[in-house]
């Protein structure tokens, strides 16, 4: 698994107008949530944009190094909100771990093969993809990044479900066996759902002029 170190400072300046001052000089304001409370902390803008790309589409335990503070706390990013216009850092949150304690969290699925797919190349079929994390319990050590899935020898009309994946070292699937990640449907089957569904709306369509004409002509008896 991918791990990270990130330098903090305690932040007492709190409410909007701090957190606008703190990003007009570099900083982004985040917390750190764990068993003895929430704890604000300010981060460097770009250390914080560079950990965030490295930890793109997975997962890292992060080393939180925070100024006032002698130890160093483990964690994960449990979210970071972006300015949906300038898509800029404006805040992120972390849940402290222990080391010594299973945490329940979110894994990435990266899909492999799809290019090859038999299912999509040889049999006209439609690739699905369907879950695109999976939850998993173990010891944050154990964490994996991500978890890679090929599909190159998917077969139409089949499915790749949690049962079916190599179960990753130290950690457990928490999401039900049968949860499907991947599917390759039939290309007739989608088509007929569109046609079907297109059918079931033609009858009211009809049956809405028919309605109008009959209200009309009861008004022009009176």
């Amino acid at each position: 698994m991918k791990r990270l170190t990130l330098t903090a400072r305690k932040r007492t300046d709190l409410g909007k107008c701090s957190a606008r001052r703190m990003r007009k000089n570099g900083e982004i304001p985040g917390v750190i949530y764990g068993e003895s409370g929430s704890l604000p902390l300010s981060f460097w803008a770009k250390e914080l944009q560079l950990a965030l790309r490295q930890m793109a589409g997975s997962t890292a335990l992060i080393s939180l190094d925070i100024a006032e503070e002698k130890d160093i706390r483990p964690a994960i990013l449990v979210e970071s909100q972006k300015n949906p216009l300038t898509d800029k850092i404006l805040h992120v949150d972390f849940h402290e771990v222990s080391m010594k304690r299973k945490i329940t969290a979110h894994v990435p699925v990266r899909l492999e093969g799809i290019d090859e797919c038999i299912g999509v190349r040889e049999e006209s079929g439609i690739f699905e993809f369907h879950t695109h994390e999976i939850t998993v319990r173990c010891f944050p050590q154990n964490l994996p990044s991500e978890y890679v899935v090929n599909v190159a020898n998917l077969h139409v009309k089949h499915a790749i479900h949690i049962k079916d994946l190599q179960p990753v070292d130290g950690a457990e699937f928490v999401d039900a066996a049968d949860l499907v990640i991947a599917a390759c449907g039939e290309m007739k089957a989608a088509r007929n759902a569109s046609e079907s569904n297109e059918g079931a709306k033609s009858p009211a369509s009809e049956s809405a002029p028919s309605s109008g004409g009959g209200a009309k002509k009861e008004s022009d008896k009176k």
